[in-house]
């Protein structure tokens, strides 16, 4: 019960806070991160005693690491988790196919420091968990969401004391001075609900969740394998192990989490709960591997059956509430994007919350979250949910057997470093999803944008850089090391603006209330990037000084890689790019350096101004 403190008297300083985050999985634990980071004070409920509950998630993908790099435990992630370069799958008698794919370089623009991780949600809700500990943060467990009511000026958000542990076990009785305050409620200016599938603030809010029910159930353990025993049974050179049975319509899957440590998944249609033991994954296991068989030596843990479902919501927010992560979207396992997404709803929305709470953007930022993350849900949806049908629809022997001849063909002829395609790994690494059909990101100015060139709305390309000292540098470290809702500018030309030019770029931008991050980089050989951080340790004031020494010139490593070239300019063509605290580019001028209409365009985006 260390965990477990005290509720909070209704009225009390305590209970008086800028966001209530209910559920404290890895959505709403990352969302409260990046709040408390911000200078938000943010309280995060949950019925659970500990972390690490409800792990289902195996893999985190390469944007979820960069939003995470954000709040500093990605490189505690990469220290835990394994690199997924190899898997292998089997269609039936053998082991058919070789998937090499994972870790094939993609393009410059989709191109990330980070790789697949087999760092399972146990982990990520760990350390997510010690960083919100260690910025401050407050979580009131053993306790769930009631119902809230819009105020005046924010919610009133009513709570009570619950402890929740997956069954058969049953909640332990709590000590009496944790049972003095049995509900109470907290007072916030935003309410977000992260509490997963069977969210309450979804049904508080009266929305719909629409979607359907698969008749698929899965048998989930984590299993202990020692070394030998894997390479015994040849698993040990892939991080993934998949087996599809087309005759059944079942899947068996096991991916290699840490050291010794595998996660086991097995599914199909029907599945009895009851029947979700030890003895019955073994025989799973028996009667679906390939020769030589699957590994004997094997110690299970943490057994747990779950249904799935596909389901999105229809509105992701009303007023001063907010869904995020299974709360607004759930689907399939099919393609490891449903922790991936939730983290990714989280660095999206909590930035704007903490911009309109300091009075740096308006409400008009908050109506962006649902346009831009609605549709990569329905992309998740819509991929996840043909993915799993193409494994597990089950129809006649004859429509089972052609299915199976056709992803035998389909495999055979692309190659192994081929797979997964480009386009859809991209897409499930996170780092080709952008947000230019929402139209919430400005272009402006040269109307005569090339077809396929870096457009407003996209993740701001993963560029490294080398500092007039030799040291390295990327465009994720200048994001990294702003100030949470600060926003990188950047000017895009053969030449580096002279320093009146500098002067007038850095008064002009001063009616943008957002801190603005400030330093340069050029490429002299090329035509250049410049990064202008007009950065104020006061923010939202920006007390401009002559730049001088502050002004950091670098290079990009590789010449081929060049913004300029990324946004296709002619030769003597300029561009100014604002990027986001979450790295998607919110405003593209071309034709010049021209900060009023840069301003301009943020401005339309939501963000405020001193002067208008």
């Amino acid at each position: 019960m260390e965990n477990v403190a005290p509720l909070p008297v209704a009225g009390s300083d305590a209970a008086c806070v800028d966001v209530v985050v209910a559920g404290a999985g890895p959505t709403g634990l990352f969302m409260g991160c990046l709040l408390q980071q911000a200078g938000v004070r943010v309280v995060l409920v949950d019925p659970h005693l500990a972390t690490g509950q409800a792990s289902k998630a195996a893999v985190t993908m390469p944007r979820s690491l960069e939003v995470m790099e954000k709040v500093g435990v990605s490189e505690e992630l990469l220290s835990l988790g394994r690199r997924v370069q190899q898997a292998r799958m089997s269609l039936g008698q053998i082991w058919d196919v070789e998937i090499l794919g994972f870790s094939k370089p993609l393009d410059a623009a989709a191109y990330s420091k980070y790789y697949p991780l087999t760092a399972g949600q146990n982990h990520v809700e760990a350390i997510l968990y010690r960083r919100f500990q260690e910025l401050g943060g407050c979580i009131l467990r053993a306790a769930r969401f009631k119902t809230y009511r819009e105020t005046a000026s924010g919610v009133e958000v009513d709570i009570e004391r619950f402890v929740y542990v997956r069954p058969p076990a049953q909640a332990p009785p709590l000590p009496a001075y944790l049972s003095e305050v049995q509900e109470t409620t907290l007072q916030a200016k935003f309410l977000v609900g992260c509490d997963g599938k069977q969210s309450a603030v979804r049904t508080a809010m009266g929305a719909e969740f629409r979607g359907k029910e698969y008749p698929q159930r899965f048998f989930l353990a984590d299993a202990i394998i020692e070394e030998a025993e894997a390479e015994k049974f040849n698993m040990h050179q892939h991080q993934m192990n998949i087996i599809l049975n087309a005759q059944a319509a079942s899947v068996v899957l096991l991916v290699r989490l840490q050291e010794t440590l595998w996660r086991t998944y097995f599914c199909t249609k029907d599945l009895d709960p009851e029947l979700c033991s030890e003895e019955f994954i073994r025989w799973q296991w028996k009667a679906n591997f390939p020769p030589p068989g699957p590994p004997e030596k094997v110690i299970l843990q943490d057994i747990a059956c779950f249904s799935v479902s596909c389901r999105l919501v229809d509105s992701y927010s009303k007023g001063r509430c907010f869904l995020a992560g299974d709360a607004a979207h759930c689907h399939s396992p099919a393609g490891g994007q449903g922790m991936n997404t939730g983290l990714q709803d989280a660095a999206n929305l909590a930035w704007k919350l903490a911009a309109v709470l300091s009075g740096q953007a308006t409400l008009t930022l908050l109506e962006s979250y649902e346009k831009e993350r609605r549709p990569v849900a329905e992309w998740v949806l819509g991929t996840s949910d043909a993915l799993f049908a193409t494994i597990t629809e089950q129809k006649s022997p004859m429509f089972n057997l052609i299915r199976k001849r056709i992803m035998k063909l389909v495999t055979s002829i692309l190659p192994a470093d081929a797979l997964p395609p480009a386009f859809l790994k991209s897409k499930m690494f996170g780092t080709s999803l952008s947000y230019v059909a929402a139209g919430t990101c400005r272009n402006s100015g040269d109307r005569n944008r090339s077809h396929g060139s870096l457009s407003a709305g996209e993740r701001l390309p993963y560029l490294l850089c080398i500092d007039t000292a030799g040291s390295k540098m990327s465009t994720a470290d200048l994001l990294n090391d702003a100030l949470p809702t600060a926003y990188l500018v950047i000017l895009v030309g053969r030449t580096a603006p002279l320093q009146d030019e500098l002067d007038k770029i850095c008064l002009e931008m001063q009616s943008l209330k957002v801190p603005l991050k400030i330093s340069t980089v050029t490429c002299p050989a090329k035509p250049c990037f410049l990064c202008l951080p007009l950065l104020s340790s006061q923010a939202p004031s920006i007390q401009y000084q002559n730049l001088g020494d502050e002004v950091i010139n670098l290079r990009p490593v590789d010449s081929s890689t060049d913004l300029a070239d990324m946004l296709k300019l002619p030769s003597t063509g300029k561009a100014m790019l604002a990027v986001r605290p979450d790295g998607y580019i919110a405003a593209i001028h071309r034709g010049g350096w021209d900060a009023q209409a840069t301003c301009v365009s943020l401005a339309e985006t939501g963000v405020s101004m001193s002067r208008q």
